[in-house]
């Protein structure tokens, strides 16, 4: 009779094949889960990022409507002391060089890349033949820090709103500032810089008044990345020529994370004219 040996206490272990398997299933949870934890990131990111683009947006905007209304509300004042009728005056004048261009062909969505926009080399493409470049439609940007300008010759018009080529004179690229405009890095932003940058000694005892002054000085613009506004004035005009009202097309192009396709938003905004109505009676 065979009995039961209590010191045998070996067992069969794990095979190959089960080993592998279990790897496998390890390996496939764990996948997806920082597949799963890196989406999440990325819709955080992106829900982040639209919010930016949504502020720059709505700062651009809020700006014209200021321009336009401080503009409106010195019509009755001697043209010395109109302090924002040189601001709009350059505005209006940009304007105009889009005036005869139809819709479809200012700086047109969908754009096939964000670097289409600013591409000088090939304005147009050819699955997009509408598509213009930024400089071509005369686009620009408001430096929302820096609204306050001063009355007659002082008044410093390059410093509050950036063009994107030179006003007056036909398009080329030598008439461009591809410096400043670009495609953007992160996000839609305008990049602030100090035009007057302080030493700081740490040693003096004024240092917390100095550092603090000079974090605030950031009010002139460096670059307007993946942001511009487009200019276009009413075909309507009264019998002195003046548009009826003025379509400002504020635009973004972005890459938001793990997405091949540019991220774009835009609003319209109309402004009317005040001068149309003055011309027409």
């Amino acid at each position: 009779m065979r009995g039961c040996d209590p010191m045998n206490t070996a067992r069969p272990g794990d095979t190959v094949i089960e080993v592998t398997f279990a790897i496998l299933v390890f390996s496939a949870v764990a996948v997806s889960a920082i597949a799963l934890m890196n989406n999440s990131t990325n819709t955080a990111q992106a829900s982040l990022e639209i919010t930016m683009a949504r502020t720059e947006i709505n700062s651009q905007a809020e700006a014209l409507r200021f321009i336009h209304n401080a503009f409106t509300m010195e019509r009755g004042l001697p043209l010395h002391q109109q302090q924002y009728v040189a601001l709009w005056r350059s505005i209006d004048e940009i304007s105009r060089d889009n005036q005869a261009e139809v819709t479809a062909r200012i700086s047109a969505y969908p754009i096939s890349t964000c670097d289409a926009a600013y591409n000088l080399a090939n304005p147009t493409s050819v699955r997009f033949p509408d598509e213009h470049n930024i400089f071509q439609d005369s686009a620009f940007i408001i430096n929302t820090r820096n609204l306050q300008v001063n009355l007659g010759e002082d008044t410093d018009i390059n410093t509050v709103i950036i063009f994107s080529r030179t006003r007056g004179k036909p398009f080329d690229a030598a008439n461009v500032d591809a410096r400043r405009f670009r495609p953007a890095t992160l996000f839609p932003r305008i990049i602030y810089t100090n035009p007057h940058p302080q030493a700081i000694d740490p040693d003096q005892d004024d240092y917390s008044t100095a550092y603090i002054s000079d974090q605030i000085g950031y009010t002139n613009i460096e670059q307007a990345e993946g942001i511009w506004i487009i200019p276009v004035a009413s075909q309507t005009t009264s019998s002195a020529g003046m548009p009826e009202f003025y379509d400002f097309h504020i635009r973004t192009c972005w890459y938001a994370p793990g997405k091949l396709a540019p991220s774009t938003i835009s609003t319209t905004i109309r402004l009317y004219n005040p001068e149309y109505t003055e011309r027409s009676s």
